[in-house]
C-alpha cells in the first residue's frame, strides 16, 4: 500500500485551549502532552493542565502548593481539592460558572499570581541532567 494512502488520526486538540488566550503576560505559554491532558507551562513552572476525560479528569487541574488552597478557592469558589492528585485544585467542567471561573485563573496566571503554578520535579531533573552531561562530556 503506497504511504500516500495511509490515513494517520490526527492529535485531539485542547477543548480548553481558547481560555487561555492572554494568559502568557511574560510571553507565551508552552503547552505540552502530559498523561492524556495539556500542561501548560509558563517558564519554568506548570501553572495548568486541561483534561477531557473522565470524572475527576474533565475540567482545568491547578497546580498549586496546599498552602495556597484556601485563598484560591475564596477567590474561584467552583475550585475543589482534586481527589487523585490531593496537592492541586480543580475546576470541573460542569461547574456553573465553569467560564468565568477559568477566565479568573487565566487573569492569576496572567499577573503572575505566585499562589498559581509549581515547578515540576521533571524540569528540575532535567535541568540537572543537562548540566550534568555538560560537565561530563564537555
Amino acid at each position: 500500500m503506497p504511504r500516500s494512502a495511509v490515513r494517520r488520526a490526527s492529535a485531539p486538540s485542547d477543548p480548553y485551549a481558547g481560555l487561555l488566550d492572554g494568559a502568557g503576560a511574560g510571553g507565551p505559554l508552552e503547552v505540552r502532552r502530559w498523561f492524556g491532558c495539556w500542561a501548560y507551562y509558563n517558564g519554568d513552572r506548570l501553572v495548568w493542565v486541561s483534561a477531557d476525560k473522565r470524572e475527576p479528569w474533565h475540567g482545568v487541574l491547578v497546580p498549586t502548593e496546599p498552602a495556597h488552597h484556601a485563598a484560591l478557592r475564596r477567590e474561584v469558589t467552583a475550585l475543589r481539592t482534586h481527589p487523585v492528585i490531593r496537592k492541586w485544585l480543580y475546576l470541573p467542567a460542569r461547574a456553573a460558572n465553569f467560564e468565568a471561573d477559568a477566565d479568573r485563573l487565566v487573569s492569576l496566571i496572567a499577573e503572575g499570581d505566585s499562589r498559581v503554578g509549581v515547578v515540576t520535579a521533571v524540569r528540575r531533573r532535567r535541568a540537572h541532567t543537562r548540566e550534568s552531561r555538560k560537565e561530563r562530556f564537555g
